[in-house]
């Protein structure tokens, strides 16, 4: 039988299979383990009594404070556009742009080249939902790390009751109010500045959005409120990943506040034919960010392929004539 000493007195310790802690006869010593490398005992594991002994260590985050907790929030919809981004760029700003991103004209499309050349370019705003969310969200759990002792056979666990906080505020998130833009075109565009949003009144403005308002921000609201809330369970998640392992853990996310606005924001917009298929290009109105497919022509890229290739084996068949 293998003997293990006392830390404290070196008095032999006995193992308390119902509690899973060896313990000093001597001096009351004890020592909470996970497994003791024994055939007699074999591979003894965690039970329940581990929410009593974290209790001794509790590690709490007091740095989030919130009072107004609102569990469920309905928000009512919204048809009226109540602020715009002003477009930050010219129509020739756009089109250098483009020609950068695009790359060589021998190597687009035949009729993206001819869209830049006739700067056949519209200049719109789109209608979109604005979302301010500010959440707050908390974790539980009752985390060990392990001290392995070798020399002794022994696996010390540590156990902590750990409280964490995450809070986010003031969370911007974009969502299309229309089936003419899409979110994913609109997440390829971000960001925007929202510090620069102007107010907007349909009556006294000459800007006129592209398209109507046409979804409803209270289906949206859901859709933004889940991606929000599993980023602050993933937050919260991973800041417990300094430890060996979770158990009974209890999770909660809450948001506190939210505001949505209609609003529209500025996007250039190219459309060309490739091979009988409308390919869409947008970019952003403020800092130029684009979104869409690069308009590289597949018979274009072959073509010079074969050419430098045929090239390439003229020079090598004359250096090889000239040496022979």
């Amino acid at each position: 039988m293998l003997k293990i000493k006392c830390p404290v007195c070196s008095h032999i310790m006995d193992f308390n299979t119902d509690k899973g802690i060896l313990t000093c006869s001597e001096c009351n010593s004890d020592i909470s383990v996970t497994k003791i490398d024994m055939p007699e005992y074999g591979l003894y594991k965690k039970s329940s009594y581990i929410n009593e002994i974290a209790a001794k260590n509790i590690i709490q985050d007091d740095s989030i404070v919130t009072d107004d907790i609102k569990p469920d929030i309905n928000p009512e919809d919204i048809y009226d556009i109540s602020a715009y981004i002003p477009f930050e760029t010219s129509l020739d700003d756009v089109v250098n742009s483009l020609r950068a991103w695009g790359g060589k004209k021998i190597f687009t499309s035949t009729s993206f080249n001819k869209a830049l050349n006739e700067k056949n370019i519209s200049m719109d705003y789109y209608p979109a939902f604005l979302f301010s969310i500010s959440a707050y969200g908390e974790i539980h759990s009752v985390c060990t790390q392990n001290d392995d002792d070798i020399s002794s056979h022994i696996t010390r666990t540590h156990y902590y009751d750990i409280y964490r906080k995450s809070e986010l505020k003031n969370h911007h998130v974009l969502s299309s109010a229309s089936d003419s833009i899409s979110d994913m075109v609109l997440e390829g565009l971000l960001p925007y500045d929202f510090d620069k949003l102007t107010a907007y009144s349909q009556k006294s403005s000459d800007i006129k959005p592209c398209d109507k308002i046409t979804k409803k921000s209270s289906l949206l609201y859901k859709n933004v409120r889940n991606q929000l809330t599993d980023q602050i369970y993933k937050t919260l998640w991973n800041s417990l990943d300094m430890y060996s392992s979770k158990h009974n853990s209890d999770t909660s996310v809450s948001i506190y506040d939210l505001n949505i606005k209609a609003i529209l924001i500025p996007v250039w917009h190219l459309s060309y034919n490739n091979r009988n298929i409308t390919k869409h290009i947008y970019i952003n109105g403020t800092d130029k960010t684009i979104y869409g497919e690069y308009p590289l022509s597949p018979a274009k890229v072959i073509l010079c392929s074969v050419l430098s290739g045929f090239i390439l084996f003229l020079i090598i068949m004359c250096i090889i004539t000239f040496i022979i």
